[in-house]
């Protein structure tokens, strides 16, 4: 069987000479890795994270790993090594595609657990300067609420200092565009703060869900209802102190 699909690249591996093994990702098939033909000493650039390709599957009845031919792209990246806009781009889709399918991640200590640690640093930075996004939804999201706490506790700086050098490139790049967006689209921007914010209480939702037992939600229930008495304590004594400034 023979079909047409478009698709995201991810990242590739080289096989032999002559084949790159592309992991991608389409709307038809989902998450998926495929075999594609190189000519020796052709260029790969079409081939690098993020593009976005079209081309021809060829089922293999003995192989889970299919062939693309007549393969093309859609949006040719030109530029992707000296655009900052691209390659942030690009390192967060690397950052999902070792993170995988929702779950606790595991970074390895080499050169792609660095490039990880600095693409979370990032989301890490974009999540403090936004409004209504927690660091601690992130790293569920990511699964690496796990690997950043063992960081800490057992001062591994060789996840620790990506995540610096990730945190200040996040911030110094992403304040100015929440910067421009609030002066110019203020109710749009607001909008999204607000989409976001909603969102971290779903994902926590989520996860309470999926290990839900009576004790844990008893419990969860209390600290729900402290936490809403402490945020009602901290508005009145904010708007006593407003009173008297007035």
């Amino acid at each position: 069987m023979n079909a047409a699909v478009r698709l995201i690249v991810l990242n590739s591996t080289k096989l032999g000479d002559s084949s790159l093994v592309l992991h991608t990702l389409c709307r038809e098939m989902g998450r998926r890795s495929f075999i594609v033909t190189v000519r020796k000493g052709g260029s790969r650039a079409l081939y690098l994270p993020f593009s976005i390709l079209d081309a021809e599957v060829i089922e293999n009845r003995k192989s889970d790993l299919w062939r693309l031919r007549a393969v093309s792209a859609v949006h040719p990246l030109n530029g992707i090594r000296s655009s900052f806009d691209k390659n942030a781009i690009t390192l967060f889709m690397i950052v999902l595609d070792a993170i995988g399918e929702v779950g606790e991640a595991n970074v390895e200590h080499n050169a792609m657990g660095f490039i990880i640690m600095i693409g979370v640093g990032v989301i890490f930075a974009i999540s403090a300067i936004l409004p209504g996004l927690s660091h601690s939804t992130v790293l569920l999201v990511l699964g690496l609420m796990s690997t950043f706490t063992a960081a800490i506790s057992d001062l591994d700086f060789f996840l620790l200092v990506p995540i610096l050098l990730g945190l200040l490139a996040g911030a110094l790049g992403f304040s100015k565009v929440i910067h421009k967006a609030l002066e110019n689209h203020h109710l749009v921007t607001m909008m999204g703060i607000l989409g976001l914010t909603i969102g971290s209480v779903a994902v926590i939702t989520w996860y309470v869900i999926k290990s839900f037992t009576v004790t844990d939600f008893l419990i969860g229930l209390v600290c729900l209802a402290a936490g809403l008495v402490l945020s009602l304590i901290s508005m009145q004594m904010d708007y006593k102190h407003t009173q008297e400034i007035l």
